[in-house]
């Protein structure tokens, strides 16, 4: 009855271990070599079930000796393939290289054909002979040195892929933990066969290795077709993925955070192994761009700033599809750029299109293109809106009495004073040289005429004597509305501000004019 079941089971252990070599490498197309190493791995375990189910089938020593014969095929071969399969999963596959093939294959090739001396000059096996244990034939023999070499180095080659699974395992990031167990599960099965048979702990003195074997295939099988764990190299990941410069975030389609780099703590601490299978939206609750970003499909990029030791950072924030070489859709990952430097020099390029140098305010292209879609939004709501042009009175007299650098003084002190008395809404600009104009929503004319009185009198009230410089200076101002010229353009007002602006300088100076031209001051 024990024959039997152990036959049978043997049978069925090589029909799994073939379907899931089909299976195994299907995948070389998707992942690359590691499956083919894999499928190689299954392939010589189905030829160890198969050759030892006929062995216990056996009946004199002849059968069992041509049986024996047979394993040797796949188990000469069994460890290496094995052994290739966990350098690509665990990131040596540099070891796998013409020298480490031509060794490795050149041992189990003499070790095959110092098995097959076994009826003969018995290089492997002295003195074969049959056992009769619960009815099965247990083949037994002396050992050999041969044999004695040949254990030791499958033994060594299962130690050293039990020993790099375990050190990937516990530098697994804790998402790929559960990936590499199953690995590790793999190897550690084949690797405690071993001992329990050496140390004759084998119950009926049966060869457990093919069994542990096609265990751990089927192990590892499924965790190719459940988990995928070949798309994944682990440690690969933890050099490349925690190297990253930039930060990232893999999220499953749940929403689940699956995976993080290094990077990523660094900036949002509160990511950590806890948040693993948590939803991304929840984690980033304290961040409403990336939440908006986690939650909508539609959007791929964002901008968000976050303040790290006091100083705030800018990271352009992007959202990419996870597929893998299938096409099929795994997740997403979501990375954090940081460009802080690269935000503060478009700041710097943008002001120096958009402000004057030296007084800081909108240059006369800026203050054309906010005035006109200002203006744009008063005309199409039928809202009131004024603007004021002045120039600084007699200003060649302060550049030839004073030099230029005062005449840049009084520049920059006119303009910050202007700026002071602005509104938020209020548009503010130097048109060039002495000239400067504003532009004022929500203000009609009689409210233009007073804020450019303030203003008038404001610029007249400068004091430059903390520069040394005893200095008065005064300034003309025009001004226009649009209340009773509703289809004005800016060119139009510009222009009529500029007749008024003219009146106030001959008129005598230092005072405001409107259009239609009426002398207030």
């Amino acid at each position: 009855m024990v024959r039997f079941i152990m036959v049978t089971v043997l049978f069925l252990s090589t029909f799994i271990l073939v379907f899931l070599a089909r299976i195994t490498f299907s995948k070389r197309k998707i992942v690359g070599k590691s499956p083919l190493y894999l499928t190689f791995c299954l392939v010589a375990t189905a030829i160890y079930c198969f050759g030892y189910a006929f062995e216990l089938s056996s009946n004199t020593l002849d059968e069992v000796i041509f049986w024996v014969r047979f394993e040797h095929i796949g188990i000469q071969f069994l460890a290496p393939f094995w052994f290739f399969f966990v350098l690509y999963q665990t990131g040596h596959h540099r070891w796998v290289n013409t020298y480490t093939k031509i060794c490795l294959y050149g041992i189990s090739l003499f070790f095959y054909f110092s098995s097959q001396t076994l009826g003969n000059r018995n290089w492997m096996h002295l003195n074969p002979r049959i056992n009769w244990i619960q009815g099965m034939p247990i083949f037994d023999y002396d050992p050999t040195p041969i044999m004695a070499i040949a254990v030791v180095y499958m033994s060594l080659l299962v130690l050293i892929c039990f020993l790099l699974l375990t050190m990937l395992m516990i530098r697994s990031a804790p998402a790929l933990r559960s990936r590499t167990l199953i690995l590790w599960l793999s190897a550690f099965i084949p690797w405690a066969s071993e001992l329990v048979y050496y140390f004759g702990y084998s119950l009926y003195d049966l060869d457990i290795a093919p069994l542990a074997f096609t265990i751990s295939g089927i192990i590892a099988s499924i965790g190719i077709i459940k988990y995928n764990i070949l798309t994944v190299v682990p440690l690969a990941r933890n050099l490349i993925f925690d190297g990253m410069r930039d930060a990232a975030l893999v999220i499953n389609l749940n929403g689940q955070i699956i995976d993080f780099n290094y990077r990523l703590t660094e900036i949002f601490p509160f990511v950590n192994h806890n948040s693993v299978g948590k939803l991304a939206t929840g984690e980033f609750s304290a961040h409403s761009d990336v939440q908006k970003l986690l939650q909508k499909t539609d959007i791929k990029k964002t901008e968000i700033t976050v303040c790290q030791n006091g100083i705030t950072h800018y990271y352009q924030v992007n959202q990419s599809e996870l597929k893998d070489r299938s096409g099929k859709l795994l997740g997403t990952v979501v990375t954090f750029y940081l460009y802080t430097e690269i935000k503060e020099l478009m700041n710097k390029l943008e002001e120096f299109a958009t402000h004057d140098q030296l007084t800081g305010v909108n240059n006369r292209r800026r203050f054309i293109e906010l005035a006109e879609v200002e203006i744009n939004r008063s005309l199409r709501y039928g809202r009131i809106f004024s603007l004021i042009i002045f120039d600084l009175d007699h200003f060649k007299h302060v550049n030839d009495e004073y030099g230029h650098l005062a005449g840049d003084v009084v520049l920059k002190t006119v303009a910050q004073t202007c700026k002071d008395c602005l509104r938020g809404s209020d548009i503010f600009g130097r048109f060039g040289g002495e000239e400067f104009v504003f532009l004022l929503p929500e203000t009609n004319l009689e409210e233009g005429q007073l804020f450019a009185e303030r203003m008038r009198i404001a610029i007249q009230n400068i004091s430059f004597l903390a520069i040394d410089i005893d200095l008065k200076i005064s300034a003309s101002f025009g001004i226009t509305s649009n209340e009773d010229q509703n289809s004005m353009k800016l060119e139009e007002m510009l222009r009529a501000a500029d007749q008024a602006l003219y009146k106030a300088k001959s008129s005598g100076r230092n005072c405001v004019c409107s259009y239609p031209i009426e002398v207030t001051a």
